[in-house]
């Protein structure tokens, strides 16, 4: 009787230690399997960029609808889009500048991944040109081709 428990016992170590030994080597497949996902999901391949025409409005080019938004919220920096059956036009407003002579400039616009970014910068006259005795309300207004895409502003 203790013959037979004793080779019971045996045969479940003995399946016991292989059943380790194969868990042992899902482990470390898994483990390579995962590592080498997340390895190779770190390597992003660039995304192409296109650059996008654009046309800069004054506001006597905008709709109406628009430069009545653009008038409400001048005070305040914003970023807008806004599309017609033509044209979406991307509006950045930098608020109330105590100071005459300052413009925005579009320094980039291009479509990327599904998305359309544009980076806006706010320049003035320096040294003596500087005006203070002037307010302005800069904002750029931006035209291109009718598009449903997002717009990142940066």
């Amino acid at each position: 009787m203790r013959f037979s428990g004793y080779r019971h016992g045996l045969r479940r170590m003995r399946w016991h230690s292989a059943w380790s030994i194969c868990a042992e080597w899902l482990w470390l497949i898994g483990y390579i399997w995962i590592m080498g996902s997340a390895l190779t999901g770190c390597r992003k391949e660039a995304a192409e960029t296109i650059a996008i025409e654009y046309s800069m409005c004054e506001s006597g080019q905008l709709p109406r609808e628009l430069s009545a938004i653009i008038e409400s919220k001048k005070d305040q920096p914003f970023r807008l889009s806004y599309r017609t059956s033509q044209y979406t036009y991307i509006v950045i407003g930098y608020g109330m500048q105590p100071r005459g002579g300052c413009q925005v400039v579009v320094e980039d616009l291009y479509e990327q991944d599904g998305m359309i970014y544009i980076t806006t910068n706010l320049i003035g006259e320096r040294g003596e040109q500087v005006r203070l005795d002037e307010i302005t309300y800069p904002y750029a207004a931006v035209r291109i081709e009718a598009t449903d895409q997002t717009v990142v502003y940066r």
